[in-house]
């Protein structure tokens, strides 16, 4: 009789147990989990606006800035260096912190203005 006593104590115990090791095995998989999201990942340069820019301007030091963008998802055509980017024309209009893209500028050396959106022969 004593036995059937202490079978619910047991019960309970056991029960404790299995769910502090439970709660345990849980956080150790979640601490896990995060550490390769706080890993730093790869990371390229591209060059963005630093202001809005209508169509038409040329770009200066001034106009543009330098960020890290994550390289899995760098933009195709991106414009990687300011040299690259300094003297050319905007052929689209560009919104501050919008990468500049090849398609979004005049050749270097067409200058700026109207005439760079105008195509040869309109």
């Amino acid at each position: 009789m004593a036995t059937r006593r202490l079978r619910p104590w047991i019960i309970l115990v056991l029960a404790l147990l299995c769910g502090a090791v439970a709660a345990m095995l849980a956080v150790r998989f979640l601490r896990q989990q995060t550490t390769p999201l706080l890993a730093e990942t790869p990371k390229g340069r591209v060059v963005v606006a630093n202001r809005n820019l209508s169509v038409g301007t040329v770009l200066t030091p001034a106009d543009i800035k330098l960020v890290d963008w994550p390289a899995s998802s760098l933009p195709l055509g991106y414009i990687a260096t300011t040299a690259a980017a300094v003297g050319r024309g905007v052929t689209r209009q560009v919104q501050e912190n919008e990468p500049f893209l090849e398609s979004k500028l005049a050749p270097k050396g067409a200058g700026g203005g109207l005439q760079i959106s105008i195509t040869e022969g309109m």
